[in-house]
């Protein structure tokens, strides 16, 4: 059977004539939802109630309770913050939620979680349509058995540990309540919960194990119980024989009655009591602590052997100086819990108890935990230049512990110093700078006792030597007897250099005076260092010295090279010094050749014209005008010829008449010459001179109209030139006499011309 929205009848719902809800209140719909479906809630269809709303025919039930008398449980709707009071309204329409029960008694006789907690035998279900939301649940305390303070909500009738959550219910001393959210086909009742009570048991156990405790619970509860457990030293430590733990939590299931934690223990080497540690409970919920419940004992009980007991000493000798006692130490082979006696007692072997040392005796305790104990067996110093003496240190009757070794023999060793005599050496190096000497060289007599083995006995604290040791060196010699005292000397040992440094010069070197370009008579030489230099130390001093065509030294400091110097012409010797900080030295030279190879210069005059002398035929050069106007050589001892007069000057030459070429040439000291030459032009400016006879009167030679010459009685009288050569002729017979000239009737006039060799003229008539 089914119930619907559209089936209703003066407020109560009815299914095949059988009441089933009464105070429901539904409306007529279109169409069918089926809001509770009776054969779907088999068994549960008894007092069933419901909230619901359907807005098509205005019913909205907020809070519903069924009016059969099992009917106990009203539920409002409470999803937006309402209550019981004041129920909210469904936020859906046609959602709904209906509840019926199985019709079983509200009793606590279901076995359910163990014995002590009851679960009641009345059972709802929950039939949702749409999305309702949180509820609350009221019910009265009277209608419920005596100590019901739970809530079970569970998806099964069975109300499974792993499906079922328990919800305390508030009590206000009439009802109880409790808010949730209840969805469909699910199922709720009532339970009774009984606080139970938490109890831990002591352990004890080997520390070889580990310790587990057990956490029990007097029943069982539908809450899961939570307790916090922790340690603490009691006789036993944490970090030594046990793992501390902090306070950690421990969670028992609902429905178990017991939970575990386990303790580390260490397994040490240690021979001791059983100990003791707890387990402290604190802060449970959901249960209380029995009677002492909140802490339990864990004894860890022990399983080792007691230790062996032994006499050690690091070198078993003991000297006569230092703290005055030789100090033994007892020692276990591992730490006991327990405290370890032990009696010693000295006896004498070579040493005597008295003179050499004093007797020792006792009781040796090692306290717990502890693995060494000392003894001190006071040592005489006496002074005695003498043999290792020995004695024995014994153990015995130990407790607690059984006997390792048992006996130690111990030597006193003498204290005196040996004799140290020492002698100062010289140490010269080697071609490689090194040098070395010994303790036997500088030891001069310290074996006089005997005590000291020679070389075994003697040591010398440096040895070696190199160039940074030139000179004194400070040395300890330190002598060793046969019972290991030590003595010491000082020594001076001096380290001398006595190898000459090498040196290797350039060869022998050529420039030219041209070669750095600056016209000079000398020239720079770049290339001139040393290819090689050495010494076994170092060279500390380079001088050079320039001898010959040019002469220079360098600094008397430093490390010098002669490579950039300037050489003059000629043949100039370079010469290297090399020095070591002792004064050794070694030489090299070369030599540098410097040839000029530069031309000189010369300028003439230009070319010159000049006339003749006053009565002569020559031109005479005044002063040194046709002289080079300059010549120049880049080196000095130019000199200068001409090719005229064969000297260095034209002063006061003579030059003839007409064009005469001068060549002059310049010659340096390496004879490189230059040339120049110019012409010098004379000419003859003065005219010649001349005399006619004075006008002549003649008569017609008879029978004729003529006069003839006699002779040369119409030639000048004279005619002269500064130069020879000159010539004379007339215009009447352009000859050059008028010997024999025949002359008409009449004046006549003769014009006479005297003609040089530079056509320079002069006429007479």
């Amino acid at each position: 059977m089914r119930v619907y929205h559209n089936v209703f009848k003066s407020g109560k719902f009815f299914v095949m004539g059988i009441m089933l809800v009464t105070g429901l209140l539904v409306s007529t719909q279109s169409s069918s939802q089926v809001i509770w479906d009776q054969s779907a809630n088999t068994g549960y269809n008894n007092a069933i109630a419901g909230i619901f709303r359907d807005d098509c025919s205005g019913l909205h039930q907020k809070k519903s309770k069924s009016e059969e008398s099992t009917g106990i449980i009203t539920f409002a709707h409470t999803a937006s913050g309402g209550s019981i009071a004041s129920p909210d309204n469904l936020t859906a329409d046609l959602s709904s939620m209906l509840w019926g029960n199985n019709n079983a008694t509200t009793d606590l006789d279901a076995t359910y979680n163990g014995a002590a907690n009851s679960r009641s035998n009345r059972i709802w279900k929950i039939q949702e349509e749409g999305t309702v939301g949180n509820v609350t649940l009221e019910v009265l305390i009277s209608d419920l058995p005596a100590g019901v303070n739970y809530l079970l909500q569970s998806s099964t009738a069975a109300f499974n540990t792993g499906t079922t959550t328990a919800l305390l219910l508030s009590d206000d001393g009439t009802y109880l309540t409790r808010e949730l959210d209840l969805s469909d086909g699910e199922f709720f009742t009532f339970y009774k919960n009984t606080t139970p009570t938490i109890d831990i048991a002591d352990i004890s156990g080997p520390e070889s194990s580990n310790q587990t405790f057990t956490v029990t619970l007097s029943n069982t509860t539908i809450l899961a119980v939570g307790v916090n457990y922790a340690t603490s030293n009691n006789t036993a430590s944490a970090g030594d024989d046990y793992t501390a733990i902090t306070s950690t939590a421990l969670n028992i299931p609902a429905g178990s009655t017991s939970g575990t934690f386990t303790v580390t223990v260490t397994d040490d080497a240690i021979d001791e009591n059983s100990e003791t540690y707890y387990a402290d409970l604190s802060s449970p919920t959901n249960a209380t602590f029995a009677a002492g419940g909140d802490q339990a004992i864990g004894t860890i009980t022990d399983n080792d052997s007691p230790p062996e007991v032994s006499v050690i000493a690091s070198a078993n000798v003991a000297e006569e100086i230092g703290v005055g006692f030789y100090q033994v130490t007892i020692s276990l082979n591992a730490a006991s819990g327990l405290d370890v006696d032990v009696n010693y007692a000295t006896a004498d072997g070579t040493a005597n108890a008295g003179s050499d040392y004093t007797s020792t005796s006792g009781t040796a305790t090692i306290t717990a935990g502890s693995t060494t104990t000392t003894i001190n067996i006071p040592i005489t110093n006496d002074g005695n230049d003498e043999l290792n003496e020995t004695l024995t240190f014994t153990l015995s009757s130990p407790v607690n512990a059984t006997l390792g070794t048992s006996v130690l023999t111990l030597t006193i060793i003498d204290d005196d110093a040996p004799p140290a005599i020492c002698q100062d050496v010289t140490v010269t190096l080697d071609g490689a700078g090194n040098g070395s000497t010994t303790a036997t060289a500088v030891n001069n007599g310290s074996e006089v006792n005997g005590t000291v083995a020679v070389p075994a006995g003697l040591s010398l604290d440096i040895t070696s030597f190199d160039c940074s040791d030139l000179g004194a060196n400070a040395v300890t010699l330190t002598t060793t007897d046969n019972n290991g005292d030590t003595n010491t000397c000082a020594a001076t040992v001096t380290v001398q250099d006595t190898t000459n440094p090498t040196i290797t010069c350039v060869g022998n070197q050529t420039a030219n005076t041209d070669d750095d370009g600056t016209g000079n008579c000398s020239t720079t030489v770049g290339g001139l260092t040393p290819t090689a230099t050495g010494d076994n130390c170092a060279v500390t001093l380079q001088t050079w010295a320039l001898t010959g065509a040019t002469t220079a030294s360098s600094p008397a400091t430093g490390i010098n090279d002669a490579s950039g110097q300037a050489f003059n012409v000629g043949v100039t010797t370079v010469t290297y010094i090399v020095e070591d900080a002792s004064g050794n030295s070694a030489t090299c030279n070369f030599t540098v050749t410097i040839s000029d190879n530069e031309d000189p210069t010369i300028s003439c005059v230009a070319n010159q014209a000049k006339n003749i002398d006053g009565g002569t035929c020559t031109y005479t050069a005044v002063g040194t005008e046709f002289n080079p106007t300059a010549f120049a050589d880049n080196c000095p001892g130019s000199s200068i010829s001409n090719d005229f007069n064969a000297s260095a000057t034209l002063a006061g030459a003579v030059f003839p008449l007409g064009t005469t070429t001068v060549v002059w040439t310049v010659t340096d000291g390496s004879s490189n010459t230059a040339t120049c030459s110019f012409d010098v032009v004379v000419s003859d400016n003065e005219d010649p001179t001349i005399s006619c006879v004075a006008n002549q009167a003649k008569n017609i030679d008879g029978g004729t109209c003529t006069y003839t010459a006699v002779g040369t009685e119409f030639n000048p009288t004279a005619f002269a030139d500064n130069w020879p050569g000159s010539s004379i002729s007339n215009d009447f017979n352009a000859s050059s006499t008028l010997a024999g000239a025949v002359f008409p009737l009449g004046t006549t006039t003769v014009v006479w011309t005297v003609t040089d060799g530079s056509s320079n003229t002069a006429t007479c008539s």
